[in-house]
This record gives structure tokens, C-alpha cells and sequence, in this order.
């Protein structure tokens, strides 16, 4: 298939991914996860070129439905980390540097966005406040249409100011961490793909040991009776416990994997690791522990996006 039709068609599953996500909030998060990937796949698979295509016909699309604001937005939140994330990995970069590079590029895209939006940090808050209490409105009416109980739906409309002003408080962890759940998941549909360049096998991945004492710290922090203090240590702390997620992941991977469970089972399996918060915390523990337990007997190190023995 010729440079610019893989390109094209790449920018055509994006845009589907993005219009979705913008028409039903209910599934936004994870396809918007999943939007860059085309990108990344075609930059590290293909040639960095094709990549570049799908970066332009997006944000064209974008800016031609939608104007310079969209297109701008599509560009910096979407197009720059997919191709970041294509680029780090077709260079056998180590899986934290891919994870980093890509983070950065969208927390540039995401506060380039909100420059040019808002024109100040002091409007762009505003403005999330605003679209904060919107999304929280339609929760609660939603749930009264389903039947949920009226009482509770009152007491959570009571504290809409004070649950928007936590989420706006960890608004930096949110951003890192919704950027490392999109490098991570196109990093690992590239690795997949990839076939003349088999990648690490990363279920062998682990956080650096000195990083539980980050961890501890932050954790212990986020008690100091001091404001700016407080919401600095919980945004550590949350970014922390995404990572030890992370760790968790590799765990679960690790024994699905020996244990020869089947595709479709880990794949349920997964499933419920996203949609139930039970299991979710399950596998968090079970990362923070995994640096007394070391449960696969695993040395400390890094791992690279290099063939090692065990293959993918």
C-alpha cells in the first residue's frame, strides 16, 4: 500500500477514534488511548515519513471541521505524542524513556492547548472548573434518570464544589498519568506489531528499588499541615502509584503467561483489571509488594526495547 494511503487511512481511524470519544463521553477515555496509535504504528513500523502524513491530515481534517483551536488540540494532545512514542521505540529506546519522552510530549501539547484556549493558567483553571461541573451535572442526572438513590445524588450535588477543587488540585498527576496510559498502550499494540524487531519482554519490568522511598515519602507528606506542600506530595504520590500499577501489570503478565493461561482468559482477565475497582487496587498491591515479595525473582535493572531471552 502506497506512503500516503497508510497514511491516510491511519488519520481516518484516528479521527473516527476522536469523534467517538467527543460523542460519548461514557468510552472518551479509553478511546481517546487509543487514538494515537495509528501514528505511532506507522512511525515505527513503517518510516518516520508516514507518520508525519497522518500528523497532517489529522490536524488539517481537524482544523478545517473545527478551526485553528481544534487543530491545534488534535496536533499537541494527540498527533506529537504518537509520533514521540513511534520515534523513541523504532530507536530501541529503554520502555522508561519511551514512557517519558511520550509523557512529555503530551503534557507540552496539553498545556499548549490550554495557552492558547485560555490565554492564562488563571482562565484555563476556570475553564476546566467550568467543564468539571458540567461533566458532574450530567453524572448525577444520569444516574437519577437510572434510579440511583436520591439521597446520596444530594449529597454529592452539595459537595460539587468541594470534589472539583480535589480533582483540580491533582490536575498535574492526571495529566501525567493519562499520558503514560496512552504511551503505554501504543508502545505495547507497536511492540506487538513489530515483528522484524521483537522487543523486551516486559513483563520482566520492575521499578528501580530507591523509587518505594519516593513513594513512602510522598505518602508521609501528604500530612504535613502545610496546603501547597499537601497537593505537591499527593500528586507525586498518585503519579507513584501508577507506576507500582504498572509493576503490578507486569506481575499479573508474568504468571498468565508461565501458567500458560489462554489468550482469551488473560484478555477477560485484563478486562477486569480496567473496569472493576476491586482488582484495580488488587494489582496495585500487589506491585508495591512485588519490592518485598519479588515474586518472580526478578534482579532490579532496566529494560530495554531489546531481544532478550523468553522473546515477546
Amino acid at each position: 500500500m502506497p506512503l500516503a494511503s497508510r497514511a491516510a487511512l491511519g488519520a481516518a481511524a484516528t479521527s473516527v477514534a476522536l469523534a467517538l470519544a467527543v460523542a460519548a463521553p461514557v468510552v472518551a477515555l479509553p478511546l481517546f488511548l487509543v487514538a494515537p496509535i495509528p501514528g505511532a504504528l506507522l512511525t515505527a513500523t513503517v518510516q518516520p515519513a508516514a507518520g508525519l502524513l497522518w500528523a497532517a491530515a489529522l490536524g488539517l481534517t481537524a482544523g478545517m471541521l473545527f478551526g485553528t483551536q481544534a487543530a491545534i488540540a488534535v496536533l499537541g494532545m494527540c498527533s506529537s505524542p504518537a509520533l514521540v512514542c513511534g520515534t523513541a521505540v523504532r530507536r530501541r529506546w529503554r520502555i522508561e524513556g519511551v514512557i517519558g519522552a511520550t509523557v512529555l510530549a503530551w503534557s507540552i501539547g496539553v498545556a499548549a492547548t490550554a495557552w492558547y484556549a485560555a490565554g492564562t493558567v488563571g482562565a484555563a483553571l476556570h475553564g476546566a472548573r467550568g467543564v468539571l461541573e458540567s461533566s458532574i451535572d450530567l453524572a448525577l442526572s444520569t444516574a437519577r434518570d437510572a434510579g440511583a438513590s436520591a439521597s446520596i445524588l444530594d449529597g454529592l450535588a452539595a459537595d460539587r464544589s468541594t470534589i472539583v477543587d480535589g480533582v483540580l488540585s491533582m490536575l498535574p498527576a492526571l495529566v501525567v498519568l493519562v499520558g503514560g496510559a496512552m504511551a503505554l498502550t501504543s508502545a505495547l499494540v507497536v511492540r506487538v506489531r513489530w515483528h522484524t524487531a521483537p522487543l523486551a519482554n516486559l513483563r520482566r519490568w520492575q521499578m528501580p528499588e530507591p523509587a518505594i522511598w519516593v513513594l513512602i515519602i510522598a505518602g508521609f507528606a501528604m500530612f504535613i499541615p502545610h496546603p501547597e506542600t499537601s497537593v505537591i506530595a499527593r500528586n507525586v504520590f498518585a503519579v507513584m502509584l501508577g507506576c507500582y500499577f504498572c509493576q503490578g501489570l507486569a506481575v499479573v503478565s508474568f504468571f498468565l503467561a508461565r501458567f500458560r493461561v489462554p489468550r482469551g482468559f488473560r484478555v477477560a482477565g485484563y478486562a477486569l483489571i480496567a473496569l472493576h475497582h476491586l482488582f484495580t487496587g488488587l494489582v496495585l498491591a500487589l506491585g508495591v509488594l512485588d519490592f518485598w515479595a519479588n515474586f518472580r525473582r526478578l534482579r532490579s535493572g532496566p529494560v530495554n526495547f531489546q531481544s532478550r531471552s523468553g522473546g515477546r
